[in-house]
């Protein structure tokens, strides 16, 4: 029997990176693509953090490019985000300048 909507968060199925458990897997991203597909799994969460966000692919159309055609190469979908951004810079828990610095809003 298959098994439809049964997902993962991103950088399970990879070594973590920097001792890190819950982030962007910079290195790894796309062998852990591959291994979506030979686990069984549907889908992957995907993660955007401050640690990798300069190698995450969704940050250009080119990345974005690549995702997607790893996705359709593997047959797997990325249905979410998590946005462990947030964790480094808050919307809340900060102050008006702190928010303003990151133009997030403005008085």
């Amino acid at each position: 029997m298959s098994r439809t909507g049964f997902g993962i968060m991103q950088g399970r199925l990879v070594p973590p990176e920097d001792g890190r458990f819950q982030s962007f897997p910079c290195n790894s991203w796309r062998q852990e693509i591959a291994r979506v597909r030979e686990a069984g799994i549907d889908f992957i969460e995907w993660i955007y953090d401050d640690y990798g966000a300069a190698a995450n692919p969704i940050s250009t159309d080119e990345g974005i490019a690549e995702l997607n055609a790893l996705k359709q190469q593997y047959g797997i979908a990325t249905p979410a985000i998590c946005g462990d951004w947030l964790m480094d810079f808050p919307l809340v828990r900060c102050t008006a300048e702190e928010r303003m610095q990151r133009g997030k809003c403005s008085a």
